[in-house]
């Protein structure tokens, strides 16, 4: 598992931020869509999923959030295509207990997530960087319907 300096975490934030590699305009509505938003700021991002079944075949964003929101769900997104919503359900599991708890679980399951680690000191940002992995957890849990 890589280990990264403070500055290194920071530049990967930021670069997730001003080029998410997983935005997307749901023009075409192939996707089911689900919409964020935090009412403690002015985070918008619509979560854009594809499933078979439990598996997750595509999963994009787009929105306008702050660069904590935007650099998570980048790296969500890169992390889960391609995932069943079990292994998606653990790294979720970890994520949650990064952000809030100060406890990484598993950094070998957490990957490139690993750089939001010093979240749970900001309280008001905790809300930031779990705003798409909640909407993930609404797909997971079927609260919402699947394309």
């Amino acid at each position: 598992m890589k280990t990264y300096t403070e500055q290194e975490m920071r530049q990967i934030i930021v670069e997730r931020y001003s080029k998410p590699k997983h935005f997307f305009k749901n023009e075409n509505q192939t996707y089911a869509e689900i919409n964020l938003r935090l009412d403690t700021c002015s985070d918008q991002l619509n979560l854009l999923i594809k499933t078979d079944g439990h598996l997750i075949k595509e999963l994009k964003f787009n929105g306008s959030g702050c660069a904590i929101s935007t650099a998570s769900a980048d790296i969500l997104c890169e992390m889960l295509v391609g995932q069943d919503f079990k292994k998606a359900t653990l790294l979720l599991e970890a994520y949650d207990h990064l952000i809030n708890h100060d406890q990484e679980i598993d950094t070998k399951i957490l990957g490139e997530l690993i750089v939001l680690k010093n979240i749970y000191k900001q309280r008001a940002r905790k809300k930031c960087a779990t705003l798409f992995s909640n909407g993930l957890w609404t797909i997971i849990k079927g609260e919402k319907n699947e394309k």
